[in-house]
């Protein structure tokens, strides 16, 4: 079986016309860019989709600004991260579909940047060292984050008496 080629190698042919390369990384992240935007985002499922190809759009014109030696999948949801913030609803109306049932609504009055967090850590996988590659700081300061934004839910959570907390590292 051949050996999957590098994300930022496929990103390099797609930047220089190779459309194969291109269709492989849309197979490879379409999806959990979709799901990234559909839990941060009330747009339908086109405005979803739209997302995504912005996401993707950026992230193909800034393959030049790739930094070398990091992980493209920080990389490519650094993008995503800065598309959702582009996007954001007013305040209190962000819709949250990807966390259990119990915290979608308590997810809400959490400020966006946290459940951006929250998203990345808890429901989408990312290391401590990922989100500092996605948020452009340091390790100390990810993890820093993702303990405010656990308290942050864990709080409310406890104060509308569910039973159910995160853990402060992951």
């Amino acid at each position: 079986m051949p050996e999957r080629p590098d994300d930022f190698a496929l990103l390099s042919r797609w930047a220089a016309g190779d459309r194969a390369a291109g269709a492989d990384l849309v197979e490879r992240y379409f999806d959990p860019l979709y799901r990234f935007f559909r839990s941060r985002t009330p747009q339908g499922d086109q405005g979803h989709g739209d997302l995504v190809q912005e996401t993707l759009r950026v992230c193909l014109e800034s393959s030049v600004f790739a930094p070398s030696g990091s992980d493209f999948r920080a990389f490519l949801f650094g993008i995503a991260r800065n598309v959702a913030l582009a996007h954001q609803n007013p305040p209190g109306r962000a819709s949250v579909t990807a966390p259990p049932p119990e915290l979608r609504t308590l997810m809400t009055r959490v400020p966006f940047e946290r459940q951006i967090v929250l998203q990345l850590v808890y429901w989408q996988g990312f290391s401590p060292s990922e989100l500092a590659d996605v948020l452009g700081v340091t390790i100390e300061v990810a993890r820093s984050k993702i303990r405010d934004a656990a308290t942050s839910l864990n709080a409310l959570a406890a104060e509308a008496g569910l039973g159910c907390e995160l853990s402060l590292e992951p």
